[in-house]
């Protein structure tokens, strides 16, 4: 019964451990927003713009956004982004979504797009939004 106990314990450490390393100071700041409503998401772009000064180059982009914690993704856009009409048509989008331990589904999520310019960062979009169930 004991190694069940300490396995079980060791398990839980492992799992909180987990969870606090996998933020970033970019999560942290926009987690400590008041929470959105449901269906009502709040945008985050001042937020986000501390973090991505325009001109960065998209693989630095990428790769902030991992080391904040987010899975990031390109993604071809089918309309062009607001407020940048001559962008390139390829976008990195960065998610993360925030699960609390022993849930199925998550509790909210924070998005980003990045849209570019000539291989440079031209603008940058985030939303916080609560999961709909």
């Amino acid at each position: 019964m004991n190694k069940l106990t300490a396995t079980i314990l060791i398990a839980f450490a492992l799992i909180f451990q987990g969870n606090a390393m996998a933020a970033g100071k970019l999560i942290n700041e926009i987690s400590a927003l008041e929470k959105p409503e449901r269906f009502k998401p709040i945008q985050v772009d001042n937020i986000i713009k501390k973090y991505f000064s325009e001109g960065i180059s998209k693989a630095e982009a990428k790769e902030i956004l991992a080391s904040e914690g987010f899975k990031v993704t390109e993604e071809e856009t089918k309309q062009p982004i607001p407020n940048c009409p001559d962008c390139e048509s390829t976008v990195v989008v960065g998610r993360y979504d925030h699960k609390p331990i022993l849930s199925l589904v998550y509790d909210y999520g924070i998005a980003i797009e990045i849209g570019f310019r000539n291989g440079g960062v031209a603008v940058v979009r985030g939303w916080y939004v609560k999961n709909a169930y």
